[in-house]
């Protein structure tokens, strides 16, 4: 049975992207860094921004939601968003907030 802590709970969103990205490590002199690049990659990271204005856990992309199909359940459409640094509105899914709802996999045992 999981304990849960009664001290500050970790608010976070999550932005999901599906698409070409660039990985891999960055050397430096004294370390390695692991590095995502690409439009799918900044994509994701806008789409985490909006979480909090659409009081939302987890946005998705379009290509997202297609490739999920039915595991996407509970997911709103959230058509021609404009996000940041794109000329193009982007069609998204939002998993929206509930009012002293616990997010997605709380208290699941790992």
């Amino acid at each position: 049975e999981a304990v849960r802590d009664e001290g500050p709970r970790l608010d976070v969103g999550v932005g999901v992207a599906t698409g070409a990205a660039y990985v891999g490590c960055i050397r430096s002199t004294d370390r390695l860094i692991w590095s995502v690049l690409g439009n799918t990659t900044n994509l994701a990271a806008r789409l985490q921004e909006l979480t909090r204005t659409h009081d939302a856990w987890v946005m998705i992309d379009a290509a997202t939601w297609e490739k999920a199909g039915g595991a996407a359940r509970g997911f709103e459409p959230c058509p021609a968003l404009p996000i940041r640094g794109r000329r193009e509105p982007v069609d998204a899914y939002l998993l929206r907030r509930k009012p002293d709802a616990e997010p997605p996999g709380a208290g699941r045992a790992s």
